[in-house]
C-alpha cells in the first residue's frame, strides 16, 4: 500500500514525457474551433444531464469529448493507431465520470485500505507502539484515495494538484513509518531525538514541496522525481530491514511481497494500450490489482505488534 503512490509518480512521469498527438491534430482542433463556434456562443448543452452539470462539464469540455471521439473515428478509419489527448487515452465517460474504472477502483482502494486497518485495530490495542502512526497513516491514505477518485471522475487543474500533494503525502510519511518501527527497541532518549529530527525535517521538505509547486511553479518533473526518490528510498529500507530480520521474524514476507507485487504490477504501464471497451486501460487494471494490498499491509503490522509485545515480555522476565 505506501509504495502504490511511489508507482503512480512513475506512471505518471511516463505519461506526461509522452507527447499527445490527438489534441494537437488538424481533425481535432478544427473539430474544436467550429463547435465553439456554432454551440458554445449561442450557450446550448440541452443533452448534458443534472449529474454531468454537477461535475463540471460545461460547453467547452462537452466540445473537447465530443470532438476528441470525432478525430479517434477518422484516426481508425484511416488505419492509424488510436491517439492519445492531453496526455490521456480517450475514455467512454459513464455518469459524468472521465475515467470510470480508475474511479471505480480507487474507491476498492479506499475501502480495502479501511476494511485492513479496521482488522488491524481490532486485534492490536490502541497502546501499541504502531498504533497511533498507523491511524495518522489511514487518514492520509483515506485522502490520497479519495482526491485520486475526484481526479479520474474529471481532471481539472486543482484536482491534479490535489490528487498529487495527497499522493507526496503517503509517500513521505512512509519513510517516517518506517523510523518509527526501526526505532522502537533503542532507547527512549535516542528513540524520541532520531523520530523528532526525522519528523521535522519531513514535514519541513514537505510543506516547501508544497508551496513550491502551488505559489511558484507546478513543476511536475520536479513533483514525480520527488515521489520516485522517496519511494525508491522507502523500498530499499523495508527490503533490508526484512532480509535483515526474516529469520526470526518470519512474517516480513508480507511486507516483501506488497513491495514487490507493486512493482511487478507497474509492468502493466510499460506494455501500455489503449482502453479496453473505451473503458480499461493498463492504469486502471493496475488499479484493479492493488486493491488486495493494504490487507497484506496491515496484516504484517499485526503480526509484527505481537512479535513486538512477546519481544517486551520476555524482556520484562529477565529484568
Amino acid at each position: 500500500m505506501i509504495y502504490v503512490y511511489y508507482i503512480m509518480g512513475l506512471i505518471l512521469l511516463a505519461n506526461w514525457c509522452t507527447a499527445s498527438i490527438g489534441d494537437k491534430s488538424m481533425i481535432y482542433m478544427v473539430c474544436l474551433q467550429q463547435c465553439e463556434r456554432n454551440i458554445c456562443h449561442v450557450e446550448t448543452l440541452e443533452q448534458t444531464t443534472f449529474y454531468e452539470k454537477f461535475l463540471g462539464w460545461n460547453c467547452f469540455e462537452e466540445c473537447k469529448y465530443s470532438c476528441m471521439w470525432q478525430t479517434v473515428e477518422r484516426y481508425k478509419a484511416t488505419g492509424r493507431p488510436v491517439p492519445q489527448f492531453y496526455g490521456k487515452w480517450p475514455f467512454l465517460r459513464l455518469f459524468g465520470l472521465q475515467e470510470p474504472a480508475s474511479v471505480l477502483f480507487s474507491i476498492f482502494n479506499g475501502v480495502s485500505s479501511i476494511f485492513g486497518f479496521i482488522k488491524y485495530s481490532r486485534r492490536v490495542p490502541s497502546n501499541a507502539p504502531m498504533h497511533i502512526i498507523l491511524s495518522v497513516q489511514i487518514i492520509l491514505t483515506i485522502n490520497a484515495w479519495l482526491w485520486s477518485t475526484v481526479f479520474h471522475g474529471h481532471d481539472f487543474p486543482w484536482t491534479e494538484k490535489l490528487d498529487y500533494f495527497s499522493a507526496t503525502s503517503i509517500v513521505i510519511f512512509s519513510i517516517y513509518v518506517f523510523i518509527h518501527r526501526v526505532t522502537i527497541g533503542i532507547s527512549s532518549l535516542y528513540r524520541v531525538v532520531l523520530r523528532s529530527c526525522f519528523g521535522m525535517t519531513l514535514i519541513i521538505f514537505y510543506v516547501t514541496h508544497i508551496y513550491y509547486l502551488s505559489s511558484i511553479k507546478f513543476d511536475y518533473g520536479y513533483n514525480m522525481i520527488v515521489n520516485i526518490m522517496f519511494g525508491l528510498l522507502g523500498s530499499v529500507a523495508w527490503l533490508c530491514y526484512c532480509f535483515l530480520v526474516w529469520k526470526r521474524q518470519p512474517y516480513v514476507f508480507k511486507m516483501i511481497a506488497c513491495i514487490l507485487l507493486t512493482n511487478v504490477f507497474l509492468c502493466l504501464e510499460v506494455f501500455d494500450f489503449p482502453p479496453l471497451f473505451w473503458i480499461l486501460d493498463a492504469h486502471s487494471i493496475w488499479h484493479l490489482l492493488t486493491i488486495p494490498l493494504p490487507l497484506l499491509y496491515y496484516s504484517f503490522f499485526t503480526d509484527d505488534s505481537f512479535f513486538v509485545y512477546s519481544r517486551s515480555e520476555v524482556k520484562n522476565k529477565l529484568q
